[in-house]
């Protein structure tokens, strides 16, 4: 895409270890955590070639119109860590008051609405364009997959290809293999 790219993450170790990664790249690279995040919106907005490494606060909230963002890749799907002892007793309770599955009732539905705010951070309106990439297979292998997809703005393709094939065909949508 050639910057203008959003890296989500769900863990903050992940979000280290890629920053470790592309420190040796010839792009400027932000991440979240190492700066106050006004300042890292106005590094990012300033330079369209650049990447940012985010975490929790960048699913939501945050908007970066134009050429800023043109390129969103979601590393995992956003479900809450099931053994955070808040989450844990959360479930538990609904489970014992409504008798249904805490991860149909509370779990997932809180996911879908995360991943479709991090969706939003890319497409906002009708005229906004580019390339989300979705690294989690789950979305593609497990039953509540396509609650993740119909969530997604209408018109929007989803395919399930190799990492090989996913980079040809983001190459391709920014021109990138026809100059």
């Amino acid at each position: 895409s050639g910057g203008g790219a959003l890296v989500l993450f769900t863990s903050i170790s992940h979000r280290e270890a890629a920053l470790k990664y592309f420190s040796d790249l010839d792009f400027e690279v932000f991440s979240q955590g190492k700066m106050p995040v006004q300042a890292i919106m106005k590094k990012f907005r300033e330079d369209v070639n650049a990447t940012l490494l985010a975490t929790e606060t960048f699913w939501e909230g945050i908007d970066m119109k134009g050429d800023t963002l043109r390129n969103l890749v979601i590393i995992k799907l956003p479900f809450r860590y099931p053994s955070h002892p808040f989450i844990k007793r959360y479930v538990a309770c609904l489970e014992q008051e409504t008798g249904k599955s805490g991860f149909l009732v509370y779990t997932l539905p809180n996911a879908v609405l995360k991943f479709k705010q991090g969706f939003g951070r890319l497409i906002r309106t009708k005229s906004d364009i580019g390339t989300v990439t979705v690294l989690d297979k789950r979305i593609a292998e497990k039953y509540y997959g396509r609650d993740f997809i119909k969530s997604a703005p209408v018109g929007v393709k989803f395919n399930v290809l190799p990492v090989a094939q996913i980079v040809r065909q983001i190459e391709d949508f920014f021109g990138k293999n026809n100059e």
